[in-house]
């Protein structure tokens, strides 16, 4: 049985920033080189966040990177914490989504004999893996709920942003950078967090907010439609999960004259295996607690009576996107995965 201990008191939260479409319409940021700002894990103070067109790497949003790179911090800590209690159950949720990570461990053969300083060197190189894995998943199923009507806002609608062709990039470069930061210097985390951001947007070539906006212009009417909130059509989604080739891959606006550069190789995919080293064992269930969970649970059970059914992140949602590129063509949309 799962103990509630979702989120704890003595781990500082981090703040969620809000994102951006990438599109230059009437309520989203576009930014540039020099609006990056530094990066603060509790507050949005001194941040600058937005939409950055880069040369290798496309459309970034810099919220969504901010956001789970200190959410996979806050899984980590949180993580590493029950793992020295030696808890074989771990309930871990985000402030973004009502749903439940159900995080079950077993312990490696002669963990209870292990000193405590061995304990705590193998925990760290643990903990960053199931947190890795397990953000990457709630960033996922985010996306998913809001394609299937979840809303944070009671009557405002974020379908628009459900896996709009920035997102899932966005949120693997964030989860990316925090676990470089956390193996180098976690203490430091808002200062190393500034330069691996900045380090990262330059090595793409970054360009300034008026090309970005000039270039996105570029795609209306075909990527995207409308210009105010609620208005918005998004023609182009991006699906891409890691399920073909085990890497996150940037979506990029092709023959762009101010940009030479071959798009990047992408960010590999999190994965129990890399979690599941130093002979733990993982397994990880998601359990909904949004209204839209029982159109989702139809669509994987296609029965009634489904609501103490979980997701398995692995198995299930790769058969929830292939539903949403169904729905996507009907709709008359193009995706890429």
């Amino acid at each position: 049985m799962f103990t509630l201990c979702l989120l704890s008191a003595k781990i500082p939260l981090p703040k969620t920033a809000i994102g951006s479409l990438p599109t230059p319409t009437l309520g989203n940021i576009f930014s540039g080189p020099n609006d990056i700002g530094i990066h603060n894990y509790s507050s949005s103070y001194g941040e600058g966040n937005g939409i950055i067109y880069t040369c290798s790497a496309g459309h970034i949003d810099l919220a969504h990177v901010r956001s789970t790179a200190d959410w996979t911090r806050y899984a980590y800590n949180f993580i590493k914490k029950e793992l020295l209690k030696s808890s074989v159950k771990i309930p871990f949720k985000t402030s973004v989504d009502p749903s439940i990570f159900l995080i079950e461990v077993k312990y490696p053969n002669g963990w209870e004999d292990m000193s405590n300083n061995n304990k705590k060197i193998v925990v760290h190189l643990v903990a960053i893996k199931i947190a890795k894995y397990v953000i990457f998943n709630a960033a996922n199923w985010h996306e998913i709920l809001t394609w299937y009507g979840h809303s944070k806002v009671p009557f405002f609608s974020e379908y628009p942003s459900s896996f709009s062709w920035e997102d899932s990039f966005s949120n693997m470069m964030g989860i990316y950078l925090a676990e470089k930061v956390i193996q180098e210097k976690e203490s430091d985390f808002n200062y190393n967090m500034t330069i691996a951001i900045r380090t990262e947007m330059e090595s793409f070539r970054m360009l300034s907010r008026v090309e970005a906006i000039s270039i996105t212009n570029t795609l209306k009417g075909l990527w995207y439609s409308g210009w105010a909130p609620g208005l918005i059509k998004m023609k182009v989604r991006n699906f891409d999960i890691g399920q073909y080739d085990g890497y996150i891959n940037p979506v990029k606006i092709k023959n762009i004259p101010e940009c030479s550069e071959k798009i990047y190789p992408g960010y590999m995919v999190p994965t129990l295996e890399e979690a599941n080293e130093h002979g733990f064992l993982f397994q990880v269930e998601i359990e909904p607690k949004e209204f839209a969970a029982k159109k989702i649970l139809k669509v994987l059970h296609k029965k009634n009576g489904l609501e103490k059914l979980k997701i398995r992140p692995e198995i299930d949602l790769p058969i929830l996107l292939n539903d949403m590129k169904k729905d996507a063509l009907n709709k008359g949309y193009i995706y890429y995965e």
